[in-house]
């Protein structure tokens, strides 16, 4: 891994020479997986930050780079095509997909305000049986319920004087969560991420949203909260 941080090319792993003290992400390749400029289709965008001791992928646990399975994925992303878990989340949607390059290790900061990332390492109430299998929360005590509706809710980036609706998702084991959106945010982009910020683990599995009574799977994910008739809902999460 490594290359030419200038070239634009596949520079996905760690500069160790890099000796700089700025914080900014260094942006070390982009691409777009799938779809075509032509089509239309928004894309969907999937971070992937790289820090000296792993990388994460849109906020997920931080990842190895000797493990065998991170380095397959990072091979796919080099030869431009979908590695299977983005393939599995997303289909053959178009995937814009920004690799950017950290100075030093990554450095956990879970509520330090605004303009922070999600944590790339699991929260401490996630059971992990191995460092790539993190496993989801079940604990549903309120101090563990509050920590969860945060990291979502920090993930989510409401505009100033617009009108919010509210959403309560239903977790697989049992917290029930109340998070704010703008009503034009998409299902697949905006409460996607509101579940994986408030339990990492999702990044790891599979599944789907289910609402009304009695409740229907929610298609066609691209639709903004009020297209699919989700403002001010319960959302239930389940996993496939």
């Amino acid at each position: 891994m490594g290359g030419s941080e200038r070239s634009g090319q596949q520079v996905l792993g760690p500069d160790r020479g890099n000796d700089s003290d700025s914080e900014a992400p260094l942006p070390s390749f982009n691409t777009r997986l799938g779809g075509s400029n032509r089509s239309g289709e928004a894309a969907i965008r999937v971070t992937v930050d790289l820090y000296d001791d792993g990388f994460t992928v849109d906020n997920s646990a931080l990842r190895s780079y000797d493990d065998p399975a991170n380095i397959a994925f990072m091979d796919t992303l080099k030869r431009r095509e979908h590695p299977p878990e983005l393939r599995q989340k997303y289909g053959m949607k178009p995937i814009d997909v920004h690799v950017l390059k950290h100075p030093g290790k990554y450095e956990f900061k879970p509520f330090s305000g605004t303009g922070h990332r999600l944590g790339a390492v699991a929260p401490e109430t996630v059971t992990v049986g191995d460092e790539d299998s993190p496993q989801l929360i079940t604990d549903t005590a309120a101090s563990i319920v509050d920590e969860m509706r945060e990291r979502g809710q920090q993930a989510t980036t409401l505009r100033d004087g617009e009108q919010t609706v509210r959403i309560q998702f239903r977790f697989p084991h049992g917290q029930r969560i109340t998070g704010v959106f703008n009503p034009d945010m998409t299902i697949l982009n905006h409460l996607r991420s509101f579940v994986v910020a408030a339990d990492p683990a999702f990044a790891f599995n599979l599944f789907s949203f289910y609402a009304g009574f009695p409740p229907k799977q929610v298609e066609d994910e691209d639709r903004s909260i009020q297209a699919a008739g989700l403002s001010n809902s319960v959302v239930t999460i389940r996993l496939i």
